[in-house]
């Protein structure tokens, strides 16, 4: 982090007058930058929701907050990889006791962090002041944090919150108004058409085309929707452009956070009508049809053509305006024309009508993501144990990884962004479906007990069927040479329908090929002679048996002396290694 300060009305203290004004900073940041990044603070946040003249912790917390994570806006629009976020919440009365004090803290980042998703760990995070009253206001201290915000308290937006609220929470079918934090129990459960499913798949698409969006909601659900967002889409997007986004934009301020190029705004669904008519990004309303992946944003209003002007001198003040149309037969004539008029041009035709957009079945939005070469043929030509390095980030056991080592590939929940239509989408997914039923599941960092795979990505199979996934998984799977040894833990996946085609994959392959406990090595207990030895060399044996892991235990309680220990889960064939 190469700076942070403090903005709000404060009291006057050290010979500095009270007011709206830098309250304690950190770092060196030119003035300049501080003024440019002032301009992007707001002195006003509306919450429909008053608070009592004695607020309770609970009550601050459920506060209407903004957060956003911005370009620098002294660095090039197209070039800009230095990020700033702000941390805005309405912090009472000020000195003077008037109402509507604004507290913002502003961290930025350094070089290069722009592109990182590092900015959604600090949503609600307890490491971001956010004090209420004149006094905590003039005594908030900012956090001291490290290289990509490191030091900060975990946000409370967790891989399970985030799952609860796509699923509809808090509605009870989602698991109530438990299942979101104390800071969002002011959302209330989806009433559109679309489910939130839906809406993230249509803003995945278009962010990932480029497009820049402005989505119609509660802005109490604005910080669920960006973490939501960020944990579906690669850090770097097509044509190294980054995820940037504003929880929290009124109709008045949208068109500068824009301007920044910023990817995501959420504005209220009160606010549509007074956006301006050249609002450069393409509106999401979840409460209507959702738009496609190649919509664009409404262009300029036409200008309205002026009357012709009444003389030469007031052409100049016309221009780009229709002359007016001369009487019939009054055209003048032109000396060098021959003696036929030239034929009037041929009407231009009538411009075919907009295509009526068929609404496509429940499933993930094509998006375009973007593949290195490395990245295809990974997805192409990996062994299932290259795979599971790869997602459940093992260190290599196989000589497959070789073909592997030191080529760039991207995270692999971008390859399940791909249309499932597709050859690659498709057989991205087989393959991790393959791991998941052999019990090999990537565990969430944060969250115990939970996957960090998007599992929705998994059961958006339209046009295709989860049945057809099942199917072709079983088909891959079976000629490998992994073999099951017992049945696997699921616990970790979370969605019924995925934890479902996981048990199915498994059910049918050990139909084909039935579960074989690993071999038991006796102990050796006398040496062997000399047979014995030269026929062992350089083998190793373990001393005790090895037993088929859960896979969610520690790591390290499953390895063998003679296997280097390391964290996360096991993956397959381990007992070969």
């Amino acid at each position: 982090m190469s700076g942070s300060f403090s903005y709000a009305s404060f009291s006057p203290r050290d010979g500095r007058p009270g007011g709206w004004s830098v309250g304690h900073s950190a770092g060196e940041l030119p003035q300049l930058w501080v003024d440019e990044i002032i301009a992007l603070i707001p002195t006003q946040i509306s919450d429909p929701v008053a608070l009592s003249s004695f607020p309770d912790k609970a009550d601050l917390a459920r506060r209407l907050r903004r957060f956003a994570w911005l370009p620098a806006p002294w660095e090039p629009k197209d070039s800009a990889d230095t990020g700033v976020f702000f941390a805005s919440s309405p912090a009472g009365q000020d000195n003077s006791g008037r109402p509507g004090n604004v507290f913002t803290c502003v961290l930025v980042s350094d070089a290069g962090e722009l592109p990182l998703h590092h900015a959604v760990d600090l949503l609600f995070s307890r490491s971001v002041p956010a004090p209420y009253g004149k006094r905590k206001v003039d005594g908030a201290v900012l956090p001291e944090l490290g290289h990509g915000f490191s030091g900060a308290e975990p946000s409370p937006l967790t891989e399970s919150v985030l799952d609860a609220f796509l699923a509809g929470a808090p509605a009870e079918a989602a698991g109530g108004p438990a299942a979101l934090p104390v800071e969002c129990s002011r959302v209330t459960a989806p009433t559109g058409s679309a489910t939130r499913h839906e809406v993230l798949g249509a803003l995945v698409e278009l962010v990932m085309g480029g497009r820049q969006v402005a989505l119609l909601t509660d802005p109490a659900e604005g910080p669920l929707w960006v973490a939501a967002l960020a944990r579906a889409l690669p850090e770097t997007l097509p044509e190294g452009r980054s995820f940037t986004w504003s929880t929290y934009e009124r109709a008045t301020g949208v068109s500068a956070v824009l301007a920044l190029g910023t990817s995501l705004v959420i504005v209220p669904p009160g606010d549509r009508e007074r956006l301006p008519e050249d609002t450069a990004a393409v509106l999401v309303d979840p409460g209507a049809p959702l738009p496609s992946g190649d919509a664009v944003a409404p262009a300029p209003a036409a200008p309205t053509t002026p009357a012709a002007p009444a003389s030469a001198s007031d052409a100049w003040g016309s221009f780009g305006a229709a002359p007016a149309p001369h009487p019939a037969g009054s055209a003048p004539a032109n000396p060098f024309a021959a003696a036929e008029p030239a034929p009037a041009p041929e009407p231009a035709p009538a411009p075919a009508p907009e295509p009526v957009r068929v609404p496509e079945p429940t499933g993930i939005h094509r998006a375009i993501v973007w593949l290195l070469k490395d990245d295809e043929d990974f997805i192409r030509t990996a062994r299932l144990s290259s795979w599971d390095v790869r997602v459940n980030r093992q260190q290599p056991y196989s000589a497959d990884w070789e073909n592997w080592r030191g080529r760039v590939l991207s995270d692999y929940r971008t390859y399940l962004l791909l249309d499932p239509a597709t050859d690659l989408g498709w057989t991205a997914r087989i393959r991790v479906l393959a791991l998941l039923s052999y019990g090999y599941i990537p565990p969430a960092k944060k969250t115990p007990g939970r996957t960090s795979l998007n599992e929705w990505t998994m059961t958006a199979l339209a046009p295709r069927t989860a049945e057809e996934l099942i199917a072709d998984t079983v088909k891959y799977s079976v000629p490998d040479r992994y073999t099951d040894t017992e049945t696997p833990d699921l616990s970790l996946i979370g969605d019924p329908a995925l934890h479902t085609m996981a048990e199915e994959v498994f059910r049918r392959r050990t139909e084909i090929k039935p579960i074989a406990p690993p071999k038991r090595q006796a102990r050796q207990s006398s040496p062997a002679s000399p047979a014995h030895q030269a026929g062992q060399a350089g083998q190793q044996v373990p001393q005790e048996p090895q037993q088929f892991p859960p896979a969610n235990h520690p790591y390290a309680t499953r390895q063998s002396q003679y296997f280097p220990p390391q964290s996360g889960p096991a993956g397959p064939g381990w007992y070969q290694r």
